[in-house]
Protein backbone atom coordinates (compact mmCIF):
# COMPACT_ATOMS: atom_id res chain seq x y z
CA UNK A 1 0.00 0.00 0.00
CA UNK A 2 1.55 3.50 -1.28
CA UNK A 3 0.88 5.92 2.08
CA UNK A 4 0.32 9.99 1.09
CA UNK A 5 0.94 12.15 3.79
CA UNK A 6 0.25 14.62 2.13
CA UNK A 7 -3.10 16.15 2.32
CA UNK A 8 -4.65 17.24 -0.80
CA UNK A 9 -7.82 19.13 -2.26
CA UNK A 10 -10.13 16.21 -4.19
CA UNK A 11 -9.37 16.84 -8.05
CA UNK A 12 -13.40 17.10 -9.56
CA UNK A 13 -13.23 13.80 -11.94
CA UNK A 14 -11.46 11.24 -13.02
CA UNK A 15 -11.74 8.08 -15.35
CA UNK A 16 -10.49 4.84 -14.92
CA UNK A 17 -10.28 2.84 -18.13
CA UNK A 18 -9.91 -0.55 -18.59
CA UNK A 19 -9.25 -3.78 -16.21
CA UNK A 20 -8.23 -3.05 -13.22
CA UNK A 21 -7.23 -6.40 -11.88
CA UNK A 22 -3.66 -6.39 -10.08
CA UNK A 23 -4.08 -2.63 -10.17
CA UNK A 24 -5.46 -1.85 -6.66
CA UNK A 25 -3.65 0.55 -4.99
CA UNK A 26 -3.49 2.60 -8.32
CA UNK A 27 -7.66 2.68 -8.23
CA UNK A 28 -7.29 3.43 -4.60
CA UNK A 29 -4.86 6.58 -5.31
CA UNK A 30 -7.82 8.10 -7.63
CA UNK A 31 -10.63 7.19 -5.42
CA UNK A 32 -9.18 8.62 -2.76
CA UNK A 33 -7.92 11.62 -4.40
CA UNK A 34 -11.45 12.45 -6.82
CA UNK A 35 -14.71 14.01 -6.10
CA UNK A 36 -16.20 12.49 -8.47
CA UNK A 37 -14.67 8.73 -10.69
CA UNK A 38 -16.12 7.28 -13.81
CA UNK A 39 -14.93 3.96 -15.23
CA UNK A 40 -15.22 2.98 -18.60
CA UNK A 41 -14.56 -0.95 -19.50
CA UNK A 42 -12.41 0.14 -22.78
CA UNK A 43 -10.30 3.02 -24.39
CA UNK A 44 -13.53 3.37 -27.08
CA UNK A 45 -16.00 3.59 -24.61
CA UNK A 46 -13.71 6.46 -23.03
CA UNK A 47 -13.76 8.65 -26.48
CA UNK A 48 -17.10 8.59 -26.83
CA UNK A 49 -17.58 10.26 -23.78
CA UNK A 50 -15.49 12.87 -24.70
CA UNK A 51 -18.33 15.66 -25.44
CA UNK A 52 -19.00 15.41 -21.94
CA UNK A 53 -16.76 17.31 -18.72
CA UNK A 54 -12.95 16.34 -19.28
CA UNK A 55 -11.30 14.66 -16.39
CA UNK A 56 -8.31 16.12 -14.65
CA UNK A 57 -6.80 12.44 -14.67
CA UNK A 58 -7.08 9.57 -16.25
CA UNK A 59 -6.20 5.82 -15.30
CA UNK A 60 -5.44 3.71 -17.81
CA UNK A 61 -5.03 0.20 -17.08
CA UNK A 62 -3.44 -1.78 -19.63
CA UNK A 63 -3.19 -5.74 -18.57
CA UNK A 64 -1.68 -7.31 -21.97
CA UNK A 65 0.12 -6.20 -25.06
CA UNK A 66 -1.88 -4.45 -27.88
CA UNK A 67 -4.76 -4.18 -25.73
CA UNK A 68 -4.95 -0.41 -26.78
CA UNK A 69 -4.95 0.92 -30.18
CA UNK A 70 -1.85 3.53 -31.31
CA UNK A 71 -5.23 5.85 -33.36
CA UNK A 72 -7.05 5.07 -29.63
CA UNK A 73 -4.00 6.57 -27.62
CA UNK A 74 -3.41 9.57 -29.94
CA UNK A 75 -7.05 10.74 -29.87
CA UNK A 76 -7.15 10.79 -26.38
CA UNK A 77 -4.35 12.39 -25.71
CA UNK A 78 -5.15 14.95 -28.54
CA UNK A 79 -8.73 15.14 -26.93
CA UNK A 80 -7.47 15.59 -23.59
CA UNK A 81 -4.47 17.85 -23.73
CA UNK A 82 -4.66 19.48 -19.97
CA UNK A 83 -5.24 15.97 -18.26
CA UNK A 84 -2.58 13.97 -16.38
CA UNK A 85 -2.79 10.63 -18.09
CA UNK A 86 -1.26 7.52 -16.48
CA UNK A 87 -1.07 3.93 -17.93
CA UNK A 88 -0.35 1.99 -15.06
CA UNK A 89 0.53 -1.82 -17.20
CA UNK A 90 0.59 -5.21 -15.51
CA UNK A 91 3.60 -7.88 -16.21
CA UNK A 92 2.97 -9.06 -19.77
CA UNK A 93 3.41 -5.75 -20.84
CA UNK A 94 7.08 -4.69 -19.72
CA UNK A 95 8.76 -5.34 -22.60
CA UNK A 96 6.22 -2.81 -24.42
CA UNK A 97 8.77 0.08 -24.43
CA UNK A 98 11.28 -2.17 -26.26
CA UNK A 99 9.30 -3.94 -28.94
CA UNK A 100 6.36 -1.06 -29.50
CA UNK A 101 5.51 2.45 -28.78
CA UNK A 102 1.80 2.88 -28.35
CA UNK A 103 2.20 4.83 -25.05
CA UNK A 104 4.55 7.99 -24.90
CA UNK A 105 7.51 6.36 -22.20
CA UNK A 106 6.18 9.65 -20.33
CA UNK A 107 2.69 8.21 -19.62
CA UNK A 108 3.46 4.25 -19.09
CA UNK A 109 4.03 2.83 -15.30
CA UNK A 110 4.48 -0.66 -14.18
CA UNK A 111 1.26 -1.16 -11.85
CA UNK A 112 3.84 -1.82 -8.74
CA UNK A 113 4.66 2.26 -9.46
CA UNK A 114 1.34 3.53 -10.68
CA UNK A 115 -0.13 4.74 -7.44
CA UNK A 116 3.07 6.67 -6.60
CA UNK A 117 3.09 8.30 -9.96
CA UNK A 118 -0.59 9.29 -9.68
CA UNK A 119 0.28 11.02 -6.08
CA UNK A 120 2.83 12.96 -8.27
CA UNK A 121 0.26 14.11 -10.88
CA UNK A 122 -2.20 15.35 -8.44
CA UNK A 123 0.99 17.37 -6.98
CA UNK A 124 0.99 18.51 -10.83
CA UNK A 125 -2.60 19.33 -10.31
CA UNK A 126 -2.50 21.29 -7.55
CA UNK A 127 0.63 23.06 -8.56
CA UNK A 128 2.95 21.75 -6.03
CA UNK A 129 5.40 20.50 -9.07
CA UNK A 130 6.50 20.63 -12.74
CA UNK A 131 4.64 18.42 -14.80
CA UNK A 132 6.06 15.69 -16.56
CA UNK A 133 6.27 16.05 -20.68
CA UNK A 134 3.87 13.89 -22.78
CA UNK A 135 7.36 13.70 -25.11
CA UNK A 136 9.87 12.78 -21.89
CA UNK A 137 12.95 10.57 -22.60
CA UNK A 138 13.65 8.38 -19.88
CA UNK A 139 16.25 10.00 -17.72
CA UNK A 140 13.41 13.05 -17.51
CA UNK A 141 10.73 9.85 -16.50
CA UNK A 142 13.28 8.43 -14.04
CA UNK A 143 13.92 11.92 -12.19
CA UNK A 144 10.42 12.67 -12.14
CA UNK A 145 9.24 9.36 -10.57
CA UNK A 146 12.20 9.43 -8.46
CA UNK A 147 11.00 13.16 -6.96
CA UNK A 148 13.63 15.17 -8.26
CA UNK A 149 12.74 18.55 -9.67
CA UNK A 150 14.38 19.74 -12.48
Amino acid sequence: MIRDDKPTRRIPLAWIVGNTRDMGDAVQAVVRHAAEVQCRATLADALRELSQDAPDLVLVCQQWPEEYRTEEVEQLLESLPLARIVCSYGPWCGSDGRTRVIWPFALRVPAERAASRILAELDVIAGRRLPLPRTAGLEEVFTFDAGVER
